[in-house]
């Protein structure tokens, strides 16, 4: 950091010194002297015009003679580059102009110039003189004119020769400035700004700050690279950060729901266990609802531990899916029967579909059964008093629809943004009398897009809900 501020410091200074001697150097040296017309150089130079106009003074007042004297002078003038003003001091009337570098020149303020004994000679702003001629007959002031011609003219030799060198220095001189001014900038911009830059980005990326990308379009050459390569360590960085923060969530979850959901069924299971160890269960009645009770519990965690090796390993990119084309009429018929057997130990009424669109999609049907599967087990689970289950399928549009409706308990309306969340459960004690993880919507939701599908849910307390798996046909 240090040293790039020495360096900008530097590059400022070294640029002050050099204007500083050069505006000195300017003044010592380079002083313009006031550059005074030659008159003589201008009346020889001049001649022929200032003898017609003198010549010919009274004739101007003749309109055919004056029309003849102006295309004269016009001629004349074109061919020496100069520009004339001719005034009648006693009419006060300008008898002719051809003057355009001040186009705004009136007989009045001529009149004043004269009035007020002003000199009209004068260095214009684009390098060219303005030169009074004042016309006397015998004595007595008639008339002036303006001449505006080029400046070298009026010079004599040596002060041409000496502004010529001036003027070219001078030139040379500013371009040499320039031209510094505009290297020491080019460094500036290009090698201490960015280094400064480039600091202060490593900076905040070792301060774990990599959300914000680093700006590399501005930047060119190797240092465009050094840039280029900084944001993609930021983004490596950002990624492996995240990743590890999503483990370490995924992990946290996983030890809570161990700690708070799998040892329920286990301390169900170790007081029926001794209750048959302690003989309590005598009778052969009392021994076999002992070991339903842990067959029940049994299946509970073996469904639970399914759910978290599922989620395990789509969380862990382990969760594969082989697609093929198939037909979906051909699927849903071995789907079904599969249903239908956990369906028959259900202690409710259920109808099942057997009409199903014959188009051909690509699947995974071992997925898509365990996903449908997901669906019935919770359609049961929230039925507790035998409400009806319908499992159906239809086409809509592009796509053919798995539906899943029962008549159960059904899901409140700010549980229902949440319910394929990871781990989400809705109404804390319903969801504990009735088991589960939280995780079978999640798992069916990811089979679901993993096909390219969507599913939908509609659900009312005390009404039921209705599941839609969307898949799109081929």
């Amino acid at each position: 950091m240090k040293k790039v501020k020495f360096i900008q410091a530097a590059l400022f200074g070294s640029v002050l010194f050099i204007f500083l001697t050069f505006i000195l150097w300017f003044n010592t040296y380079f002083k313009f002297e006031k550059m005074l017309p030659d008159y003589n150089k201008f009346r020889l130079t001049y001649s022929s015009t200032i003898e017609k106009i003198e010549s010919s003074w009274e004739k101007w007042s003749e309109p055919d003679k004056a029309k003849e004297l102006e295309s004269e002078l016009l001629a004349e003038l074109k061919v020496s580059n100069a520009q004339l003003l001719l005034y009648d001091i006693k009419k006060h009337t300008i008898l002719f102009s051809n003057i355009t570098d001040i186009p705004h020149m009136t007989a009045t303020q001529l009149r004043e110039y004269l009035y007020q004994d002003k000199s009209m000679n004068k260095l214009l702003d684009n390098g060219k003189y303005l030169i009074s001629y004042v016309l006397f007959d015998e004595g007595e002031v008639i008339g002036l004119s303006i001449f505006i011609v080029e400046q070298d003219i009026l010079l004599s030799d040596s002060k041409q020769v000496k502004a010529t060198l001036e003027k070219g220095f001078l030139i040379t001189s500013g371009f040499m400035l320039l031209f510094m001014l505009v290297y020491f900038w080019a460094i500036h911009r290009n090698l201490a700004i960015p280094l400064l830059q480039f600091e202060r980005e490593a900076k905040r990326i070792a301060r774990g700050q990599l959300d914000n990308p680093i700006i590399t379009k501005l930047q060119i050459g190797t240092l465009g690279d050094c840039f280029y390569e900084l944001d993609r360590m930021r983004q490596d960085l950002k990624e492996m950060s995240e990743q590890n923060s999503a483990y370490e969530q995924a992990r946290k979850e996983l030890i809570n729901y161990l700690t708070h959901d799998l040892r329920t069924p286990i301390a169900s299971m170790r007081v029926l266990t001794e209750g048959l160890l302690d003989g309590i269960a005598a009778t052969k009645e009392a021994k076999e609802q002992y070991l339903k009770g842990i067959l029940k519990k049994t299946e509970e965690m073996e469904r639970l531990t399914n759910d978290l090796f599922h989620h395990a390993n789509i969380k862990l990119s382990g969760f594969h899916l082989a697609f093929t084309e198939l037909y979906f009429d051909e699927m849903m018929s071995n789907m079904m029967s599969a249903v239908e057997v956990t369906l028959k130990a259900y202690q409710g009424a259920y109808e099942m579909s057997s009409s199903h669109p014959h188009k051909l999609i690509s699947a995974d049907s071992f997925r898509l059964e365990q996903a449908l599967m997901n669906l019935v087990v919770n359609a049961i689970k929230y039925s507790p008093n035998g409400e009806k289950i319908w499992v159906f399928t239809e086409q809509v549009d592009n796509y053919a629809v798995i539906g899943v409706r029962d008549e159960g308990m059904g899901i409140g309306k700010e549980d229902l943004p949440f319910i394929f969340e990871s781990f989400y459960r809705g109404e804390k004690s319903r969801s504990r009398a009735y088991g589960g993880t939280g995780l079978g919507l999640s798992i069916v939701k990811y089979i679901t897009e993993a096909h390219g599908g969507y599913i939908t849910v509609k659900s009312e307390i005390g009404k039921g809900s209705t599941f839609k798996i969307y898949l799109p046909m081929v």
